[in-house]
């Protein structure tokens, strides 16, 4: 994996701990699952049981972790896009 999965891991890993998702997970779990994003977005061909193999982890465990990051990452985009549109509104009267 080049450093471009890394960064953007990276970038997915912080935003999961300063929104606290980290507590209660298993770190390995967390930064598996974003390092799995990030080969999703570069579409890359890696799968998740790819990392599952490496971690020797459950690929089910290390989805259901996945699935959570990806909806609370799903989450805080559509405030962000909400607020980005709403705070730009202009009124026309």
């Amino acid at each position: 994996m080049g450093n471009q999965f890394v960064d953007i891991a990276f970038k997915y890993f912080q935003l999961a701990v300063e929104k606290n998702f980290v507590q209660g997970r298993k770190t390995v779990h967390v930064v598996a699952s974003c390092l799995y994003i990030a080969c999703r977005v570069i579409k890359s061909m890696h799968m998740l049981i790819d990392f599952s193999d490496s971690l020797s982890v459950n690929v089910y465990v290390l989805g259901n972790c996945f699935l959570k990051v990806s909806e609370q990452f799903t989450k805080i985009h559509k405030n962000e896009t909400n607020q980005l549109y709403s705070s730009s509104a202009v009124s026309w009267a």
